[in-house]
């Protein structure tokens, strides 16, 4: 799991590597719904054990290449290389089911935790696209109800 300066590290290699074979890009922003809550009602150093589960069970979900980081606060983006938009879809719907169905009440006693995700999908030399728009359908997501993926199937 990479932290946001390794984050942006690795996205700019990825810039970088014209050639790289990657037909399309599937950039996802993750964030966890109300994580506030967990913080003031258990501690932010509780708060940091379940941002590191969270990340464990993305880390479980995405195949090995995809490029996965800690962008801020409660906020992870996956970069991982799809051959068509719909697997893009089909990755964000993964990361949020996992977290839905994830047994939490070892870290959270009578607590449940859920995600939002938003997800664009671009060529690899249009990844600061790709980050912006994934971005904004992250807050429509949310803005939908959260707990869901952004754009829909």
């Amino acid at each position: 799991m990479l932290n946001r300066r390794g984050l942006e590290e690795g996205l700019r290699a990825l810039e970088a590597a014209p050639g790289s074979g990657w037909t399309l890009l599937a950039v996802l922003f993750v964030d966890i719904d109300h994580f506030k809550s967990v913080n003031d009602r258990f501690s932010h150093a509780h708060g940091d054990r379940v941002l590191q589960a969270v990340a464990g069970l993305l880390t479980r979900n995405v195949r090995a290449g995809t490029l996965i980081g800690r962008y801020g606060g409660e906020e992870f983006v996956l970069v991982a290389p799809v051959r068509a938009p719909g697997q893009a879809h089909d990755l964000a719907e993964r990361c949020r089911r996992a977290i839905e169905a994830h047994d939490w009440s070892a870290l959270l006693p009578g607590v449940s935790l859920t995600a939002s995700v938003g997800y664009a999908v671009e060529r690899p030399e249009r990844l600061p696209v790709a980050l912006h728009t994934a971005d904004e359908h992250l807050y429509r997501a949310k803005g939908a109800g959260r707990n869901r993926v952004h754009p829909p199937a």
